[in-house]
């Protein structure tokens, strides 16, 4: 598939002349820039050294293949952009020619385009568009609007029999006449660069940097002008002559001016008075000021908004790719999604199918993976799972899914031996720890005209849904002692299995005797608990935190009401984990003994013509009795929330508990 782009904008140089001297029995030669790598007005970026081609490449009219005008003749890419050479037919051969040179004399046509295929591309996350960093170039066709500004058409030329038609000069074989069709003015004097009329720049710094970039392209065209000359073997004709003096007279106009602005700029800078930061805005006051700082600008929107609001274009158009992609790009127009623009661009994505050789496949994904990734950075931290391995608590043992690791579980015989006696033989007890994949997953049940709403109350009741109902069910699954194992379908809870410690009271000398006990349960087990992190409620925690000895001191001051840190060991506290008024659970788990698996992002469909039990423990399998309601009779929508993830321990020791805990409930 081709994709078209205009890139480059025609400006014509030189002297104007009348239309009886274009002269239909002359070929028609354009000269210019057919791309540069300057980012357009879609913020795409055509690297010219990426381009593939053979010559002669076909011109168009409009990127009309049906009406072939021209031929490119020669292209010469540099990092600078792809110099061309177009070669129209003399008049007479075909409407469509004549059509498109009179167009381009007349100067309504001052534009062309490649046209090309990708080849390989790349996500530009500095402008939001596209990097074409291999591409086929097919064609180049006459336009009427560029999308890049910067590469130039520098001339327009006839050729007669291969000699030069000049007014008062004689031909010259070989030669070329080049047709202005801009005037310089009656005294033939270089125009004075007028880059900064009206209210445009309104700094002095902005001014020197735009007259700088002024005088850099008249550089490179001057630069580029001699280079053909060196090319083709020959001096300047009269025009080049022309525009290399022209461009050499406003550089030395423009470095005058820029002394005066520099010089401007410098008496400004003295006299200027330095900012000096009141007492409040010290680094004592929270703020300081620091030289060279790096100042970072982040989209005022809540994690998550993005992702939540791909699924509600998703279940807004009954999962019809297109239409959700329109529903997102109306959204966006009335400037309720227009801090989102990903959102649409995912869609978009999801449009085209992918394969392994198609070059912008990759690319398209690296939306929706951070979708999917912003989604899951919001669930994480509110998950107990998802605290492992931030700040000063230690990771769980990663590994992948579907793995098989053999254990030890007794070692071999070993003793002492006399002289001549027989020496013991042993054996060694080996195991294995299989990890397969297991998923979580629930279902949402909205009305259609809950989801039809697209203000932010709206988004944050369906994605705070979504996330706490998965945060809590996997929270609760992986520290409530009672989740057995069911095979091939989900895991045992961590403390599954252990037999707890009692709790022996509610004072710190109690939490300190329990504790004990907990950890003796590791030493006996050869368990050094090198990685041991405490999980337990929020409300344990805050009791913990607020307990104090005859004095008034904390007797734990690391702990607080979030967690903190418990006789050096650090704190996850949850509501999810068991606890009543009347005592709940303190876990203790060496963290590099559970093996952890986990896909990430969280798999989300939607439907409004299913049927379904709304039950929270639905019948499996269903059976006559089982009420089946339908979501297309009730105008309801349901969002299905599936994610794969799995934990074993590696020993069977490796999480230990205290029951019935309940410290600090007695304080006076």
């Amino acid at each position: 598939m081709s994709v078209q782009r205009a890139y480059s904008l025609i400006e014509f140089g030189a002297v104007s002349t009348t239309a009886k001297e274009w002269n239909d029995d002359e070929e028609m030669t354009i000269e210019g820039w057919a791309t540069t790598p300057t980012p357009d007005r879609m913020q795409d970026v055509v690297d010219p050294m990426g381009a593939q081609f053979s010559l002669p490449l076909t011109g168009l009219l409009f990127h009309d293949h049906n009406t072939p005008v021209a031929k490119v003749v020669d292209a010469k890419p540099s990092k600078k952009g792809i110099w061309f050479k177009m070669v129209l037919p003399k008049g007479g051969v075909l409407p469509e020619i004549d059509k498109a040179r009179k167009l381009v004399q007349t100067g309504i046509i001052r534009a062309v385009s490649i046209g090309f295929r990708a080849i390989e591309t790349s996500f530009n996350r500095e402008t939001g568009g596209i990097n074409f960093l291999k591409w086929e170039w097919l064609e180049l066709s006459l336009v009427s609007v560029p999308a890049n500004a910067e590469a130039t058409i520098a001339s327009v030329k006839h050729i007669v029999n291969g000699s030069l038609k000049s007014q008062g000069a004689s031909a010259h074989k070989g030669q070329h006449r080049v047709v202005r069709l801009t005037s310089l003015g009656a005294s033939s004097k270089p125009p004075q660069s007028t880059l900064l009329k009206g209210n445009d720049m309104k700094t002095i710094a902005e001014q020197i940097a735009a007259f700088e970039k002024r005088r850099k392209e008249l550089q490179d065209t001057m630069v580029a002008l001699v280079q053909k000359t060196v090319d083709e073997g020959r001096t300047f004709d009269e025009t080049e002559k022309q525009t290399h003096e022209d461009a050499a007279a406003e550089i030395k106009s423009i470095d005058d001016h820029l002394k005066v602005l520099r010089d401007t700029e410098a008496v400004l800078l003295r006299s200027a008075t330095p900012v000096t930061p009141a007492a409040s805005e010290t680094a004592q006051g929270g703020v300081q000021i620091r030289e060279r700082a790096i100042v970072q600008v982040s989209r005022n929107v809540p994690k998550g908004t993005a992702f939540t609001r791909y699924v509600m274009a998703l279940v807004r158009s009954k999962g019809n790719v297109a239409e959700a992609m329109m529903f997102a790009n109306a959204q966006t127009q009335a400037k309720r999604w227009d801090d989102t623009p990903e959102v649409e661009r995912v869609l978009k994505a999801a449009v085209d199918a992918g394969t392994t050789t198609d070059a912008d496949w990759a690319s398209k994904l690296v939306d929706y993976n951070t979708l999917a990734s912003e989604f899951v950075e919001l669930l994480r931290p509110m998950t107990i799972l998802g605290r492992f391995g931030t700040g000063n608590i230690p990771s769980l043992r990663r590994v992948p899914f579907n793995v098989r690791m053999a254990t030890q579980t007794s070692g071999g015989t070993y003793g002492w031996v006399g002289e001549g006696s027989a020496k013991p033989v042993g054996e060694l007890a080996i195991g294995e720890v299989l990890l397969r994949w297991a998923k979580a997953s629930g279902i949402i049940v909205v009305t259609d005209e809950l989801m039809r709403m697209s203000n932010p109350s709206v988004e944050a009741v369906v994605r705070n849904d979504m996330l706490r109902g998965m945060a809590n069910f996997s929270d609760i699954q992986f520290t409530d002692p009672d989740v057995a194992e069911v095979s091939n379908t989900s895991p045992a809870s961590i403390f599954n299995g252990a037999t707890p410690v009692p709790a022996s009271g509610t004072t710190a000398e109690n939490l300190r005797a329990d504790l004990a006990d907990l950890w003796d349960k590791f030493f006996t087990a050869n368990i050094a608990p090198t990685t041991g992190v405490f999980i337990m409620s929020n409300r344990q925690a805050m009791r913990i935190s607020l307990m104090r000895n005859a004095l008034g001191q904390k007797d734990f001051p690391d702990m607080t009401p979030m967690g903190g840190v418990l006789e050096g060991f650090p704190v996850i506290a949850s509501e999810s984990v068991q606890d009543t008024s009347t005592g709940g659970m303190v876990g203790f788990v060496n963290a590099d003994d559970i093996f952890y698996s986990d896909d990430g992002p969280v798999t989300i469909d939607a439907s409004r013509e299913a049927s379904l039990q709304m039950n929270t423990t639905p019948d499996n399998p269903t059976t006559a009795s089982t009420v089946l309601v339908s979501l297309w009779q009730r105008n309801l929508v349901a969002l299905r929330a599936e994610r794969y993830m799995n934990w074993k321990k590696r020993r069977s020791a490796a999480a230990q508990y205290i029951s019935n805990a309940n410290y600090g409930s007695t304080m006076s």
